[in-house]
């Protein structure tokens, strides 16, 4: 054999063997997040009935619960950072999830509701190791955390849901969607803007947002609306989900009204479009589009937030959830009593 053919089955036999262990490394990596974030069940002579329904089961004080069936859940995470959503090449970040909502569609009751949930919520939270793909412990802390652990993409949108869900019983998240503050500035621009009434005074930050005035919000006017919380004398961040509320509904009514003035996709598309580098989600355009054809149809069913106490921690605010007013809240929105 000449030189240079010893040289070229050496390169690729060495090209077959990083194949192969890039092959082992990925199906590794895909096994090890499958069994980090979703329970497996064991063999344990059940039948695949009895398994699914404990596995749907929750137990919320004395009485046992199903999640219903015909609710489809996702998770919107508002990211404190601005830029394209990149990863961190590392297990973990700077980004907080800084808002926190999910939007329950409930097919039954033709009805969609929000679930507002405060980002100082004092819960548990998964740690990772240095892959990123093993838990190392669960520790009590803000919620908004959550999303620091994992490279700022997937697997940190993962550990949030995690977060939630087991915030929530061990509810099923379906879709989660996170976004830089980037992509509420475009799309509330992409929109034309978004009219609120000021309901309180805020001429502190712009002298013309005083108490009872009606403004169309610019995407700058509307994120600094959204996240002001240290410039004024509330700077508690329930003060500041009470306008974040105010814009949602607001933000719902633009949407709708846009949809329902748009027929076809093409709309929602660019919509997406214009948004689509500063996202990370595992849901696709036509399940999002169904999802906002359903808003236009369906009663909405107002925005919620569990009860509690907001505390000074050593360092940082926290807020302690109202344990029975956040069960009722699961029970009216994702379960009914298991026969």
């Amino acid at each position: 054999m000449s030189s240079r053919k010893l040289v070229l089955s050496i390169i690729g036999i060495i090209a077959l063997i990083c194949i192969i262990i890039t092959a082992v490394i990925f199906v590794v990596n895909a096994d090890a997040l499958q069994k980090l974030f979703f329970r497996e069940s064991g063999e344990s002579g059940k039948t695949a009935s009895e398994l699914y329904r404990e596995m749907q089961s929750v137990t919320i004080g004395d009485k046992t619960y199903m999640q219903r069936d015909k609710i489809t859940t996702l998770l919107i995470i508002g990211l404190d950072s601005f830029g394209v959503a990149v990863s961190s090449e590392s297990y973990n970040n700077s980004q907080q999830a800084d808002f926190l909502t999910l939007v329950i569609m409930d097919d039954e009751t033709k009805e969609y509701s929000l679930l507002h949930l405060n980002r100082d919520t004092m819960t548990d939270i998964t740690v990772l190791d240095i892959t990123g793909l093993r838990k190392v412990k669960t520790m009590k802390a803000q919620l908004a955390l959550s999303h620091t652990y994992g490279n700022g993409l997937h697997t940190s949108c993962l550990n949030t849901v995690d977060a939630v869900s087991t915030m929530l019983y061990g509810l099923r998240v379906d879709y989660y969607l996170s976004m830089t503050m980037d992509a509420a500035q475009i799309l509330t621009d992409e929109l034309g803007g978004i009219t609120i009434t000021i309901d309180q005074d805020l001429t502190i930050v712009n002298p013309e947002w005083s108490e009872g005035t009606v403004v169309t919000l610019n995407g700058e006017e509307a994120l600094e609306y959204v996240r002001l919380r240290s410039e004024l004398p509330d700077s508690s961040n329930i003060s500041r989900m009470e306008r974040q509320k105010h814009f949602m509904n607001a933000l719902i009514d633009k949407l709708i009204e846009t949809k329902k003035g748009h027929l076809g996709n093409s709309y929602f598309l660019s919509l997406y479009d214009s948004v689509d580098e500063y996202i990370v989600t595992n849901g696709s355009t036509s399940a999002f589009s169904e999802m906002a054809d359903k808003m236009t149809e369906y009663q909405n069913g107002g925005i919620w937030s569990p009860k509690g106490e907001a505390k000074k921690g050593t360092e940082f605010m926290e807020f302690y959830v109202d344990e029975e007013d956040l069960q009722q809240l699961a029970i009216r929105l994702f379960y009914r009593l298991s026969k």
